[in-house]
């Protein structure tokens, strides 16, 4: 690792030491999986999925350095839930976090003055009668901020989440059929519709969104690509 690195990003530790460690498959070691900045590049957040926490640094813009913020993270809401994909709401007041292991969004408060993060809620992206089982892979909330889709892979799915405008808590709506193990999506940039990929099928479906409800429909188009894993729009 470069110096530089190490020096930018301190190494993490357990909030408590003496803790059994994560019951997510993981080694109980640093395992962070995505980072996010927020909306005015003065703090970035971590998912830690080794320690099942969110850690978040203050953000220097002028030299790219990193600091410890205070506090610096906050537990998952979900004992080995494995933080996998951050996204924040609309509006910046509300940070959702996808739980791989977990199955789960959880909704926490976001302070964006001192950077910090208060839990409000965890929702299954599965319905009740489904097997509980597979893992969570990517989240995007919508450009209308009224709500979210996360991916189940093993349930092959997106799920949509209503997200209340008063308190940023969801609501599991419906899921939608994909197939092939949807790992990563992205909402076109009009809006409109999803592109869900499957990553063991090698086929890429279009969704036409639904904007008022997030209720998805699937079209006719397909992409052919040999397991896809990760969707941009340039």
């Amino acid at each position: 690792m470069p110096k530089a690195f190490a020096q930018h990003f301190p190494k993490p530790k357990r909030l408590d030491p003496a803790a059994p460690p994560p019951r997510n498959g993981n080694p109980p070691t640093s395992h962070p999986h995505c980072v996010l900045l927020s909306a005015d590049s003065k703090f970035l957040l971590v998912a830690e999925k080794g320690f099942d926490e969110i850690v978040v640094y203050r953000f220097d813009a002028a030299t790219g350095s990193l600091t410890t913020n205070t506090p610096s993270r906050v537990e998952a809401t979900k004992l080995g839930a494995a933080p996998r994909h951050l996204a924040f709401g609309k509006n910046g007041r509300f940070l959702y976090v996808c739980y791989e292991a977990g199955r789960a969004v959880a909704t926490y408060a976001y302070d964006a003055s001192k950077g910090t993060l208060s839990p409000k809620d965890t929702v299954s992206t599965l319905p009740p009668d489904a097997p509980q089982t597979g893992s969570c892979a990517e989240i995007e909330v919508h450009p209308d901020g009224t709500y979210l889709y996360v991916s189940n892979r093993g349930h092959n799915s997106l799920a949509l989440l209503a997200i209340d405008p008063s308190n940023g808590t969801l609501t599991l709506k419906d899921t939608f059929p994909v197939g092939g193990t949807p790992r990563n999506f992205k909402i076109d940039p009009t809006g409109n519709y999803v592109f869900a990929e499957g990553q063991n099928n090698g086929v890429t479906v279009v969704f036409k969104i639904d904007r008022p409800t997030g209720m998805l429909t699937k079209t006719d188009v397909t992409l052919d690509s040999p397991a896809p894993v990760c969707i941009a729009f340039v």
